[in-house]
């Protein structure tokens, strides 16, 4: 199993974590004790890396601030619109009722 690529390494860690590593690895099919610190540290890093770097994260949220600005200022022109030619039909049939004839 010992590769080119791999370091041993020996960890002093807590019986209670080992064991609760252990009940996860195998609850989610990880093949190997080794598999799951692996991930698990490359999964802390790349936190930590984007925690630091958020530059993407920033981008996107000013996209969408700007998307939403947007599409709110389209929607308030159309609601308008809307407005007004409602206020224009009503007062069409405000002179059709007071124009006709009487009975």
């Amino acid at each position: 199993m010992d590769s080119e690529n791999m370091q041993r390494i020996s960890l002093y860690l807590d019986r209670g974590l080992v064991k609760r590593a252990d009940r996860f690895a195998k609850e989610q099919g990880f093949s190997s004790r080794n598999e799951l610190f692996a991930r698990a540290v490359e999964s802390l890093m790349t936190d930590n890396a984007l925690q630091d770097n958020d530059i993407l994260g920033e981008k996107l949220a000013e996209a969408v601030l700007k998307l939403s600005e947007d599409n709110a200022k389209a929607i308030s022109k159309g609601l308008f619109r809307y407005a007004v030619q409602l206020e224009m039909v009503c007062g069409c049939w405000l002179i059709f009722l007071s124009t006709r004839p009487s009975k």
